[in-house]
């Protein structure tokens, strides 16, 4: 994990007028979404995509959080990460590593957000990435 968070930092002149990727990866509890994306609407200043990754461990769940995702127009990419690794950790980092796969080529600032974040005051994302090309909020 801390090798793939190295290779983030290490993007190079990335376009702060192109949207922040705000990712998150849910597993479960779809209704986090809804939750989520309503403080984000509310508190987060500045442009963004929103973008959930579906890591659901069964078909029945991952349809779950693609409909939660559908009628909140919220784009939702679908990673499957192999469950027998049994470090919870290796399932979280193989994740991410699985997302950022997917955004690495739209050189634009990503904010990784826990699936269980809510914002609860306002942030400006244009001052925020005057600090950093990635951020990330941990549990």
């Amino acid at each position: 994990l801390l090798s793939l968070l190295h290779q983030m930092i290490k993007i190079n002149k990335i376009n702060l007028k192109n949207k922040m990727k705000i990712i998150t990866i849910f597993d479960q509890n779809e209704d986090f979404i809804k939750l989520q994306y309503e403080s984000i609407i509310k508190h987060v200043k500045g442009e963004y995509e929103y973008i959930v990754f579906d890591n659901a461990k069964s078909q029945k769940q991952s349809a779950k959080i693609k409909e939660c995702c559908k009628d909140l127009n919220i784009k939702t990419v679908r990673i499957k990460v192999r469950y027998f690794l049994s470090n919870p950790s290796q399932i979280a980092g193989t994740a991410l590593n699985k997302a950022y796969k997917y955004l690495k080529n739209f050189n634009e600032p990503i904010f990784k957000i826990d699936s269980d974040m809510f914002f609860i005051s306002d942030i400006s994302l244009n001052q925020l990435m005057e600090q950093s090309d990635l951020l990330y909020v941990p549990t």
